[in-house]
């Protein structure tokens, strides 16, 4: 996930990246990553109160549809 496409916030954690939108490999769980540091969110309340996932799991990029119907899309800071 390199151009950034489900970007949500600037990382707090290292300050040097984007935390974006992915998915867990192995369901349709929604997560918040650093594209950085790799520091994981289990949602945006979390990433609010700087509660990190302590078990980092595989992720793979989300299908747009999956962001949709979970309603993520309104996190997503448009270009």
């Amino acid at each position: 996930m390199n151009n950034y496409e489900f970007k949500v916030k600037w990382c707090k954690a290292c300050n040097q990246g984007w935390v974006e939108i992915v998915k867990d490999k192995n369901n349709e769980k929604l997560l918040l990553r650093c594209s950085e540091c790799m520091s994981q969110w289990n949602n945006i309340e979390e990433l609010s109160s700087g509660i990190f996932k302590e078990d980092e799991v595989e992720v793979v990029k989300p299908e747009v549809e999956v962001i949709i119907k979970q309603g993520w899309v309104k996190y997503i800071i448009k270009n």
